[in-house]
């Protein structure tokens, strides 16, 4: 029957030793790496605008969401059946045999 609450007791003050002595340091650790970090940095990523459509909200409720996603996968599959039909185009425009058939 003692040896089910001695354990508890152990792990509580584990538990509230690390976080208790840990917090104050972590905390001002982070915030002057915090401070540090965006002086350092130099990447500014270039984006580009969205297209005006993409916060109208009058435009997507012309369908409804299932008439959304299929018109949406109709129209990246047609893309797709494009560029692969013009990668097809380029790998034999290089070709110089050109066999004559007889009909």
């Amino acid at each position: 029957s003692g040896g089910g609450g001695g354990g508890g007791d152990a792990d509580r003050r584990r538990s509230s030793g690390r976080g208790d002595a840990a917090a104050p340091g972590a905390r001002s650790a982070r915030k002057s790496a915090a401070g540090s970090t965006s002086e350092e940095c130099t990447f500014k990523p270039k984006v580009g605008k969205l297209p005006a459509f993409y916060g109208n909200k009058a435009h997507r409720d012309d369908l409804p969401f299932e008439q959304r996603v299929m018109l949406w996968k109709q129209l990246k599959d047609e893309e797709y059946k494009r560029r692969r039909a013009a990668e097809e185009e380029k790998a034999v425009e290089d070709c110089t045999f050109k066999p004559q058939i007889n009909k």
